[in-house]
This record gives C-alpha cells, structure tokens and sequence, in this order.
C-alpha cells in the first residue's frame, strides 16, 4: 500500500504530484524552491482484502508491542497472511513463520493460537533478550489483531 501512495507538493509557482519513490528521490536531492508536501494519497485495499491493527501498552506506560495484518479469506480460509509485529525490544518485522502457519487454513481459533505462538517464538528469536511478558504481549497483539479481520469478515461474527 504505502508503495501505491502518491505525494502532493506546493509551492508559490504551483501543484505536483509524485510518487512515494520519486518523492524521496527528490527529497534527497532537494525540492524545488518553497515547496513542500501537502497531502499523501493511499490506493484503497480491494474489497477481498482485510486488514487490522492491535497495540498493547506495557504497564507504567514505555514501550508497546504492535501487530498490523492484512490477508484474504476465501470463505473462511486466509490465503496470502502478511504479519507485521514490533515488540518491546524490535523495530517492527513480518513474522514470516507465523504467516505461514496459518496460510491456507481455517479462520478459527485453533489457527490464531498456534500463529500468535508462532510469531511470538519468531519475534524474541530475533531479540537479544526476549522474557515471559513481553511473549505475552507479542501472542495478545497478534491473536487480536488476526481475530479482529477474522470476526469482521465472517458473517455473523
């Protein structure tokens, strides 16, 4: 999506508008003179694909763990999972294992439980520490996140 986006500048002379590469391109050379962004387009998602977010706050209130998703459901079955989790020690990464355990199987909640253990696992690998709380914070985030498309795109849910 963000790759799709679309940049608006302004300056006394006039409007463009550029893409998201050739705006950084640009910056990094340097906008004309006087101009600067106004607005940032993003492409809509087509309808058949389901998004959500789901952040938790550490207690005393530093540090958060995050998780963005966005798949298909083919009835109720997720096809194409993207994972995104930040933790309390990582920038954000896709948890690429996760998306695939629960790549082509039932949107259910035997499936959400074994992905948020499976990004958790993936996740504090990645850190060089990783503790029982912040495990937990890491399954709370993706289990909401994935139940929160799940529950929105199924019928009745």
């Amino acid at each position: 999506m963000l790759l799709d986006a679309k940049v608006k500048l302004q300056n006394p002379a006039g409007k463009r508008t550029l893409s998201i590469r050739d705006y950084l391109e640009a910056a990094t050379k340097g906008l004309k003179k006087g101009e600067i962004p106004t607005a940032i387009e993003f492409a809509t998602f087509p309808p058949d694909i389901k998004v959500g977010f789901f952040r938790v706050a550490r207690m005393g209130g530093k540090g958060t763990v995050s998780t963005a998703a966005r798949m298909k459901l083919v009835r109720t079955v997720v096809k194409e999972p993207e994972i995104v989790v930040s933790s309390l020690t990582l920038v954000p990464v896709r948890a690429k294992q996760a998306e695939k355990e629960i790549a082509d199987k039932p949107a259910n909640e035997g499936s959400v439980k074994r992905a948020s253990e499976i990004a958790a696992e993936e996740i504090l690998a990645m850190s060089e520490k990783g503790n029982p709380y912040e495990r937990t914070l890491i399954e709370i985030a993706v289990a909401r996140t994935l139940r929160s498309i799940m529950e929105g795109a199924i019928p009745g849910g």
